[in-house]
């Protein structure tokens, strides 16, 4: 199973809802991905905040069916006036109910799946694969050569940073996030950093006022330069100054 199956189902799978088969899939898959790990912690989050904030509106309906209840004529009639009257009420307030909860969904999708939530696992995944910086095929030249070794090694067209210093390049290896390649350049020099050329689809992290900050033990930077997302990741060699 891929980390792109895997997610399709993880909203059955935290629910419970899915056939024998594809649970057992889908929980073998999880013992072996941090990233589809962390991506089921966000799942089960996300769905309790949304149930959290549509509690009111559901209890709001509630009492309005049981008031309408309690004043029914023996036999469980309701008078033809309440009846239209409650049914107006009704209606009018499952239809506020509805379209607040609209309002808070998409807040709480803004807050658990907005550029910083998917800035933070994209950051994590970084630091989990920095040291792949360790196993890159040595490579020297420019932007160009770059180009022409993903191309002959891999059969990708890649678009490598202009923001770089290609004196200090030392070496280039294919990763992958989320199951899309992520292209990694080595630079040597003062310290030693990655810079991974991310999907595109990650353009949006680029876009969310991150710049450059910590994680941990190692400084992040993450840019694009035309709607291409990169990220740039050192260990600092010492954190806290």
């Amino acid at each position: 199973m891929t980390c792109e199956e895997c997610r399709s189902d993880l909203a059955l799978y935290a629910g419970g809802q899915l056939p024998a088969a594809e649970d057992s899939a889908v929980a073998e898959h999880l013992g072996g991905c941090a990233d589809c790990r962390r991506e089921l912690d966000e799942e089960i989050t996300f769905s309790r905040q949304v149930h959290n904030a549509t509690v009111p509106f559901r209890q709001a309906i509630l009492r309005i069916e049981e008031r309408v209840a309690s004043e029914a004529l023996p036999g469980g009639r309701v008078p033809g006036r309440l009846r239209a009257a409650a049914g107006r009420a009704l209606s009018a307030r499952r239809t506020l109910a509805a379209g607040l909860a609209l309002c808070i969904l998409v807040a709480v999708v803004l807050i658990f799946r907005g550029p910083g939530r998917e800035l933070d696992r994209v950051s994590s995944w970084a630091v989990d694969h920095f040291p792949l910086i360790d196993q890159t095929h040595s490579i020297h030249g420019d932007a160009r050569t770059v180009r022409l070794w993903f191309k002959e090694h891999h059969q990708i067209d890649v678009v490598p940073p202009r923001e770089a210093d290609y004196t200090a390049l030392a070496g280039c290896k294919m990763a992958e996030i989320d199951s899309e390649p992520a292209p990694l350049l080595r630079f040597e020099g003062k310290d030693t950093s990655a810079v991974f050329m991310l999907p595109v689809r990650f353009r949006n992290i680029a876009g969310s006022g991150a710049g450059t900050f910590r994680k941990g033990e190692y400084v992040i930077r993450v840019w694009s330069e035309e709607g291409v997302p990169y990220l740039r990741i050192v260990r600092d060699a010492a954190p806290g100054t």
